[in-house]
């Protein structure tokens, strides 16, 4: 009878190389993690540039924040003045690991810019657009909902539990089937006909609403954060915005959305969006 003398793995030795494994494993994880986080918010900064220069020149304003005044300087040409609260929001300076350059504004309750008497020439209430790029440090501030913008036509809301609310008086309301999640930049974008609104989330159709039915008589106010104090209604968001824009076109069909998306993913899944 033969007896083998081949040795084998001991039991260390088997648990070292299933810890490498493991280590590894997570490494490569991690990296497709930040790779996918990376590809979804360059969708949605594809879509909005998209946008941007399908109606640029039919921006009624633009605050993008990057000049790091406050209040905030309108750049469509509308020269559209905003005041602030007395503890008035700070400029904010992105570092790259936002995933998106330069300046931004940070809110915090109880902190906004507004204007609640901006001209209404080459401004229909009932057709338009409004984009924004919103990263929540905190949800339910203030023990509630937390107001990101109004867009003349609209409030975007941050629910408690990161859904986004669309709320017009007395016209529609209605939330996302989304929710944005903390210290990340997401992208909201909502358009309205007259007839129907939609609302995007990072180039997507995320869910439609009815008709804002806002009329000319109250489409003078814009806000960047809410209106209210630290606590009840009208808090702002507990948060970062940028790139907040009013078009006074509606965008076209979901289909626009679908394509410029289907366009970008190749490129941008594994994309550095910085």
């Amino acid at each position: 009878m033969k007896i083998s003398t081949q040795k084998g793995f001991t039991l260390i030795e088997l648990l070292v190389v299933i810890s490498i494994i493991g280590l590894l494993s997570s490494v490569v994880l991690a990296s497709v993690s930040t790779a996918r986080e990376k590809g979804r918010v360059a969708a949605g900064r594809t879509f909005d540039g998209h946008t941007f220069q399908a109606f640029a020149a039919e921006a009624y304003a633009i605050f993008d924040f990057d000049d790091g005044v406050v209040p905030p300087t309108d750049k469509s040409g509308n020269s559209i003045t905003l005041g602030c609260t007395a503890t008035a929001p700070t400029s904010y300076s992105t570092p790259t690991s936002d995933l998106i350059k330069g300046r931004a504004l940070s809110l915090v309750p109880g902190r906004s810019c507004s204007s609640t008497t901006a001209p209404k020439y080459n401004f229909s209430p009932s057709t338009g657009s409004a984009s924004v790029w919103v990263r929540p440090r905190a949800l339910g501030s203030g023990g509630g909902d937390n107001h990101v913008a109004y867009t003349r036509a609209a409030w975007i809301i941050l629910l408690p539990d990161g859904k986004v609310s669309i709320n017009a008086f007395p016209g529609a309301v209605f939330s996302s089937n989304t929710a944005l999640s903390l210290n990340t930049w997401s992208h909201v974008l909502i358009t309205w006909n007259g007839a129907v609104s939609k609302l995007y989330i990072n180039g997507k159709l995320d869910t439609t609403g009815g008709d804002l039915a806002i009329s000319t008589a109250v489409a003078g106010s814009i806000y960047v954060g809410g209106w209210g104090g630290t606590t009840g209604g009208g808090v702002s968001l507990d948060g970062l915005v940028d790139q907040f824009v009013i078009y006074t076109q509606s965008i076209t069909a979901d289909s626009q959305a679908a394509e410029i998306y289907a366009a970008g993913l190749p490129t941008h899944t594994l994309a550095d969006a910085q």
